[in-house]
């Protein structure tokens, strides 16, 4: 399930219009990390103006970030979800209810925030699973810098 999770978040990160992923795409582009090569590991609610997420370049570098929006929306400025928005209608309960989270957020902008690289004493056994599909993704693309 990890396997297509990562799929659908990294086909957003790539193709999604929504402010949150020009946003990461653009932070992406000051890293010198390519958001066409890049894989989305995971991305969770961190509350209501705050999404933390792990994704793992081609280089296969970890990074954790958070995504803050501005400005947090009131009750009847929320936008209602797209007609035929397939991310509310995910067969995978979990997935369904992350990217039914995501959809609420359509603000006006995002930012990404402490953006810093995990190493394995800081912390990324706890998104094992969801790195260890990202870097299968990653070797099914065919990484070039996959190492030996």
């Amino acid at each position: 399930m990890s396997d297509a999770r990562v799929r659908r978040l990294t086909d957003l990160l790539r193709n999604g219009e929504d402010p949150r992923w020009q946003a990461l795409r653009e932070h992406l582009a000051v890293e010198e990390i390519d958001p066409n090569r890049a894989v989305l590991a995971d991305i969770f609610s961190d509350g209501e103006e705050l999404d933390t997420g792990v994704l793992v370049g081609v280089d296969r570098r970890v990074f954790e970030f958070s995504l803050e929006y501005f400005p947090p929306p009131t009750a009847d400025e929320q936008p209602a979800e797209p007609e035929g928005d397939a991310s509310t209608t995910d067969p995978d309960p979990i997935m369904a209810s992350v990217l039914r989270g995501l959809a609420r957020r359509h603000e006006v902008d995002a930012d990404v925030v402490n953006w810093f690289e995990l190493y394995e004493e800081e912390g990324t056994l706890s998104h094992s699973k969801q790195i260890d599909a990202a870097m299968r993704l990653l070797d099914e693309e065919g990484s070039p810098d996959r190492p030996v």
